[in-house]
């Protein structure tokens, strides 16, 4: 009974403690399982054997087709990557801090 009581608790420490964890650094774990997504999604050995190395354009050409005729959930992820590359591009861009003028 006694170590039931001792488990249960240790078990809602450890709950607390992981979604703490995970809260605090989310933008690692959130990256790291797009990362993970992605790579089983998509075979980039094949793609970059595939894509054409004549011209910059028809790389472009190439790489634009693939993006549209992969899966729904690779193009989400990608979508949400820019989106927030972008958001963090432009919060550090626009949060210098201007000197005040003591004149």
């Amino acid at each position: 009974m006694e170590s039931d009581l001792k488990r249960r608790i240790m078990n809602r420490i450890y709950f607390y403690y992981t979604k703490e964890l995970l809260w605090r650094y989310k933008e690692v774990f959130f990256t790291g399982g797009f990362i993970f997504v992605i790579l089983t999604c998509v075979s980039f050995n094949n793609v970059l054997h595939n894509m054409p190395k004549d011209s910059l354009a028809s790389s472009f050409n190439f790489l634009t087709i693939a993006v549209r005729k992969t899966e729904l959930i690779v193009q989400l992820i990608m979508l949400s990557s820019i989106v927030a590359l972008v958001r963090q591009s432009w919060s550090k861009i626009f949060s210098i801090a201007m000197p005040s003028s003591s004149a």
